[in-house]
Parts: C-alpha cells; sequence; structure tokens
C-alpha cells in the first residue's frame, strides 16, 4: 500500500517539475524517500556548491549564490515554472528565487 496521495478526478496528472533542495551538510542522496514518493512529479535534484558531488566554482557560499544555482539549474533544463521544495537552510533558497522573479 502506498502512502503518496491521488489526486482527485479532474487534476491534471501531468508530471509537475519539482525542485528539492537539500539543506546545509546535505546532497541529493538525502531524499530517497522523497523520489520512492515522487510518481506525481518530475523530480530534480542536485547538489548546492561544496556539497555532495558538485564542482567547486570558487564562488562565494551564501544563500543567494545557493538559490542562483538553483535557477541556473531551471535555466538548462528549460523549466520555466515549478514547485521548489528546500529542507532546512534549502528552505530558504525558494525564497529567494521568488524574490528573482518579483518587481
Amino acid at each position: 500500500m502506498s502512502s503518496v496521495p491521488r489526486r482527485p478526478p479532474g487534476v491534471s496528472t501531468a508530471l509537475e517539475p519539482t525542485l528539492f533542495i537539500h539543506g546545509l551538510g546535505g546532497s541529493r542522496a538525502n531524499i530517497g524517500p522523497i523520489i520512492e514518493a515522487s510518481g506525481h512529479v518530475r523530480l530534480i535534484t542536485f547538489d548546492l556548491e561544496r556539497h555532495g558531488l558538485s564542482p567547486l566554482s570558487g564562488n562565494e557560499v551564501s544563500i543567494v549564490n545557493y538559490a542562483e544555482s538553483a535557477k541556473a539549474v531551471f535555466d538548462v533544463r528549460g523549466v520555466e515554472k515549478a514547485i521548489v521544495i528546500g529542507h532546512a537552510m534549502g528552505g530558504v533558497c525558494p525564497v529567494m528565487i521568488q524574490s528573482f522573479h518579483a518587481g
């Protein structure tokens, strides 16, 4: 039996792009349960700089730069609109990403 909620009738079953941003000291490898439950989304993950398997660019470590990295993931994948979920420190990034579009 799955604990994944099912969509109500009449709701689109198209896979929605959903970006998961891990927390401080984490990596995309920490989200196994989310990947298992992601049958209704197109899950996108990446490692923030200096975490997991990310390359080092030499950029200053900051929430703004982490949010810009997340935005770059969208750009590379051609994603214009997505759900963004962050865990712990990664939870600040969705707010920063939204601020890039405010104005």
